[in-house]
């Protein structure tokens, strides 16, 4: 699976990461979209994630706080989309 992952992101310059609406499984997606770009040597990571991620009240919008995180502490130049065409460069 990790090799389709890597397979599908061959030849691209960056990867546009928008997980399905209110999913459980944020982080778990996240990572393994991340994991197969990683082994392509892509730099660019950009994520569309939400206006207010540390709304721990909100399951999803806390999920996607876990995803930011995990990303900027990885090896990625990430772009956080809060709320298109709101975006921090990193």
């Amino acid at each position: 699976m990790t090799r389709m992952r890597s397979r599908a992101a061959e030849g691209a310059r960056i990867v546009y990461h928008i997980c399905p609406n209110v999913s459980p499984h944020e982080l778990t997606f996240a990572r393994a979209v991340a994991d197969g770009v990683a082994r392509t040597g892509l730099r660019r990571f950009v994520y569309h994630s939400v206006l207010h991620p540390q709304i721990e009240a909100m399951p999803h919008h806390w999920q996607k706080s876990r995803v930011e995180e995990m990303l900027l502490a990885g090896s990625f130049d990430v772009t956080i989309c809060s709320r298109p065409p709101i975006c921090k460069i990193y």
